[in-house]
């Protein structure tokens, strides 16, 4: 059964003690009122934010559902009863939550509601989160003592289930589990709350079908998306809007934020952020991917690999030691190791064009704006600065000298002199005897 139509939601902001966590604090990649709105179903009722500020408000109105909120300031007792005002017909639904509370789960507010309208109930409550016919609530917030409009929610919840009981109104209570009227009010208990809120992710994605090898190690966050078959080993963060394709095998010691990884792919021991690496991708150990970096099909991105707002096609590879920055490289193309992109002249940043089957030498330097032709290979070694004609062979060297006994004359007692002068001494033909 659905909420009725007419449902409110009320929810409490507490202010945080100094520098401890408040409604906007990060957990699992909500912030904390976020949490709660989600569980309260907010796109489906009419929602009072009482006691937010100007960021509070601001965040609030960001959210899906909750653009048309209204806000309130005040004590618990003076802020529900202007929110009712227009809401005390038969039947309508007032549900009581604090922003404190984000392991409150959508089934338990869910359950509450539905207690509360086929039992008949005047009022009944769920660990932290309370739903009240509003007729009856309004009635019994008339006849609460005026100190009741500057208290705390639960002094007025409180004092609100005493009058009911007393002019004999049905009153329930639900068993739910202890964590979800866990109230993050500090440190330890946001620790815990984040502690908590992992194991729940976890159990729900492993029932789905995904392997977790260590959770005491994985954080993966609320709204990340994974797919079943997909393997998380060891010391994995999953951050908000990544998603994860059939297949795919990530970690350990690896770290997504909003990031996009195709089916059969495998990630190690590296770092991505807000980047879509295409399927059958090899990337890692220790590469660091960034700023709107694009994968085709089958590339290689390996060991000590950065690449920032780079597009890399199909079966293409830069397999270690690299530095690649606004760079479009063509498929079938390998950028060997130490060689890397010139892009940034200290006022802007320049693009670099890589043809399709392109060999990159090792040690090439390519200075930006340039374009490699396809087919062109480079020269280990080069520094390029000119565009190069495709199926072309790009070359720079400079010639190679020698000083002789360059060592033995500017520091005659090194370590270095005394090794050079013994090994001349031994091929010195005029010493043999």
């Amino acid at each position: 059964m659905s909420r009725p139509p007419t449902a409110r939601t009320v929810l409490f902001c507490r202010a945080p003690a100094r520098n401890g966590p408040g409604p906007l604090t990060g957990l699992a990649g909500r912030s904390l009122i976020h949490h709660v709105l989600n569980a309260a179903g907010a796109a489906a009722t009419r929602l009072t934010v009482v006691g937010a500020d100007d960021e509070v408000t601001a965040h609030v109105r960001e959210l899906p559902g909750a653009g048309d909120a209204t806000f309130r300031q005040g004590g618990a007792g003076h802020a529900l009863r202007a929110a009712l005002a227009q809401d005390a017909e038969d039947g309508s639904v007032t549900v009581v939550v604090r922003s404190d509370t984000p392991l409150l789960a959508r089934e338990s507010v869910a359950h509450l509601t539905r207690s509360l309208s086929e039992g008949r109930y005047a009022a009944v409550r769920s660990g932290p989160a309370w739903a009240f016919d509003t007729a009856q609530l309004a009635g019994a917030l008339r006849s609460a003592d005026p100190a009741a409009d500057g208290a705390e929610v639960e002094e007025v919840m409180t004092e609100v289930v005493k009058f009911l009981e007393a002019a004999g109104a049905p009153v329930a209570s639900l068993a739910t589990g202890p964590e979800e009227s866990l109230a993050v009010t500090d440190q330890l208990s946001l620790a815990e709350a984040g502690r908590l809120m992992r194991d729940r992710v976890l159990r729900r994605w492993m029932s789905e079908g995904v392997t977790v090898a260590d959770p005491a190690t994985t954080w993966i966050d609320v709204d990340v998306v994974l797919t079943s078959g997909v393997t998380i080993l060891r010391n994995t963060e999953l951050s908000a809007g990544t998603t994860i394709g059939a297949g795919c095998t990530i970690g350990p010691d690896t770290t997504l934020v909003g990031t996009r990884v195709g089916a059969r792919s495998r990630v190690r021991s590296s770092t991505c952020e807000f980047v879509r690496i295409g399927p059958e991708n090899n990337v890692g150990p220790y590469s660091y991917l960034r700023g709107g970096t694009a994968s085709g099909r089958g590339v290689i991105m390996g060991s000590h690999v950065h690449i920032k707002a780079s597009t890399i096609g199909d079966e293409s590879s830069v397999p270690h030691f690299a530095y690649l920055g606004d760079i479009t490289i063509g498929a079938r193309s390998n950028i060997s190791g130490f060689s890397g992109t010139v892009n940034f002249d200290g006022v802007k940043t320049h693009e670099t064009t890589v043809g399709d089957d392109v060999m990159i030498g090792a040690g090439t330097i390519l200075v930006a704006p340039i374009d490699i032709g396809g087919g062109a290979f480079t020269a280990a070694g080069s520094l390029l600065t000119r565009d190069v004609p495709p199926g072309s062979l790009a070359l720079t060297r400079i010639r190679q000298e020698h000083i002789d006994g360059w060592v033995e004359s500017t520091m005659p007692e090194s370590r270095a002199a005394l090794t050079a002068r013994a090994l001349r001494d031994d091929t010195d033909p005029s010493r043999d005897g």
